[in-house]
């Protein structure tokens, strides 16, 4: 109630918050605590944790998606008024699935050069190649280009319903291995200490490693279903 009164008064005076001297803390503990929460994982899970028949799926990657898109919108504060000519162009099937090849990569080639991108304890330098800082990498927006293949796959009565499910599963695996490596790396740019930078980018590379794997199962899958 007291919140909700708050939002009521624009006008209201905002209180003043008591500045907090900080204590004899070790370095190490200081550091830590500048480090960010875990921000939510990617994922195209429904919370819903039992067997999703084929059409189940269908519905609950795309409630988890439109729920998504909902979260962005609440959270930038404003509600964007696109007019109808000014829609971006729907990227066809084909360009899709380029793109998820193009993602793959970009992940191997990353994980093949991690010494040379992490050398410099700047973290958004992967979170470039990882397409969470900027639009230039292919694997921004990757959860809209496997949404878009597992839809038309499901669509096809040659597809299994074994693949689809294990397909889903997997894209699901690897946008939580980026959101992982992600996180790693954007921890290392709010640590000031070296050993802690160290340990958050030996942490992403482990995480890289396991996703760059599961990609590959996705495209094992993909492509016995051309």
């Amino acid at each position: 109630m007291e919140a909700r009164a708050a939002f009521a008064h624009p006008h209201a005076p905002i209180p003043r918050l008591a500045q907090v001297v900080p204590g004899p803390a070790s370095r190490c503990a200081a550091d830590r605590s500048r480090m960010p929460r875990a921000r939510p994982q990617m994922s195209l899970r429904d919370n819903d944790s039992t067997h999703l028949s084929r059409r189940g799926v269908i519905s609950s990657s795309w409630r988890a998606l439109v729920g998504a898109g909902l979260a962005v919108g609440l959270h930038a504060g404003s509600v964007a008024v696109v007019k109808a000519e000014s829609k971006p162009r729907v990227k066809s099937l084909e360009e899709y699935r380029s793109q998820i090849d193009a993602g793959y990569d970009v992940m191997l080639d990353l994980e093949r050069n991690w010494t040379e991108r992490t050398k410099a304890f700047d973290g958004d330098i992967v979170r470039r190649y990882l397409g969470t800082v900027g639009k230039s990498s292919p694997l921004f927006n990757i959860k809209k280009a496997f949404m878009a293949v597992w839809k038309s796959l499901s669509e096809r009565d040659d597809v299994s319903d074994a693949d689809l499910e294990e397909l889903n599963e997997k894209y699901n695996l690897v946008l939580d291995g980026i959101s992982g490596v992600d996180f790693q790396l954007y921890s290392v740019n709010f640590s000031e200490l070296r050993p802690t930078k160290e340990k958050l980018i030996e942490d992403g590379k482990k995480a890289l490693d396991k996703t760059v794997g599961i990609y590959k199962e996705v495209l094992a899958i993909l492509a016995r279903n051309e």
